[in-house]
């Protein structure tokens, strides 16, 4: 895959419904991408399932959000997601099976969640994985404790609090 098309290549989830030959757009949920040819594609789990959810108690449809001609053509095409393969190993992935995870040292934002993580090690694009959202950790710096009065306490608490994201590895799939 080349840096030119990595854009092609990823698909954000949306809902919506059908009327008149024409989709219309409700809501935007995350985003996915594709792994393979034959369009096999990656998001987060709870970004389908939202969609999913939402979908149904709406009465709409859930649609990956692509360009034509491979990339190359103008417009959107909405292609209706028929199957999402959720496996069995607790994770926050779907469409595939097996975890190993990233430490990302950026927070994923809203609508992050399904994107893909990649880097440019030359002229190709890289694919490592996909953005599963952003985790907090809090180390607690320093804590003080006054006695103003002798009947009063004051406590004083100062914590770092440290956003990441996590993403999950995609290698087993990529061959």
């Amino acid at each position: 895959m080349s840096a030119g098309f990595l854009q092609s290549d990823t698909m954000p989830i949306v809902t919506g419904y059908e009327s008149e030959s024409r989709i219309t757009v409700t809501k935007h949920f995350g985003t996915s991408f594709l792994v393979s040819d034959d369009g096999l594609a990656v998001s987060a789990l709870h970004v389908l399932r939202s969609a999913k959810a939402y979908a149904s108690e709406n009465k709409q449809h859930v649609y990956a959000v692509g360009k034509p001609e491979n990339g190359t053509g103008a417009g959107n095409v909405l292609s209706p997601i028929l199957y999402v393969h959720e496996g069995d190993t607790g994770s926050d992935l779907c469409v595939i099976e097996g975890l190993k995870k990233y430490e990302l040292s950026f927070a994923a934002t809203v609508g992050m969640s399904g994107a893909p993580l990649f880097s440019y090690p030359g002229e190709d694009v890289l694919i490592l994985g996909v953005i599963l959202g952003t985790k907090e950790s809090r180390q607690e710096i320093i804590e003080l404790t006054d006695f103003a009065d002798p009947k009063e306490k004051w406590r004083e608490t100062t914590i770092k609090v440290n956003y990441y994201g996590i993403a999950a590895s995609i290698d087993h799939i990529k061959n």
